[in-house]
């Protein structure tokens, strides 16, 4: 469960920072390195464009159920196939206009009170918070 716990703030703090930057991805991918040494990670292209936090989680999840059985030292997340057009799609289905305003409020709601002011049911009882390694949108290069 703790796993969990990390690899939600993770995605959390990932989505938050690309809404932020006005992206959407249509690619997600997971990773773990074990205590043992070994690798793990994988990948995944979707062909709806994912900006909600719950939805990158739900795919992210999914990877990482597939993953080996391991002790895990240290895991990660991250995006790929970046398009810049946050919230450009009009849509007339109901969910997905609500997903977008609830989306939106939050993440105003994050920029007033910041980020640990909404948290989720998995992490509310998470003994760690996440350090940032990269910054989204924030690389040397």
């Amino acid at each position: 469960m703790a796993t969990i716990q990390v690899v939600y703030q993770l995605v959390a703090k990932m989505a938050t920072r690309l809404r932020a930057n006005g992206f959407v991805t249509h690619g997600v991918r997971a990773g773990a390195h074990f205590i043992d040494g070994t690798f793990w990670q994988k990948h995944i292209k979707t062909i709806t464009a994912l900006y909600a936090t719950e939805d990158m989680f739900a795919f992210i999840y999914k990877l990482f159920q597939n993953a080996p059985n391991k002790p895990i030292h240290t895991v990660f997340v991250g995006v790929y196939d970046l398009e810049m057009n946050l919230y450009a799609q009009l849509t007339c289905d109901e969910i997905e206009r609500k997903k977008t305003v609830r989306t939106q409020a939050i993440d105003s709601i994050y920029a007033r009170f910041g980020e640990s002011a909404i948290t989720s049911a998995i992490t509310l009882h998470a003994q760690q918070k996440i350090t940032d390694r990269i910054a989204f949108g924030k690389s040397s290069l």
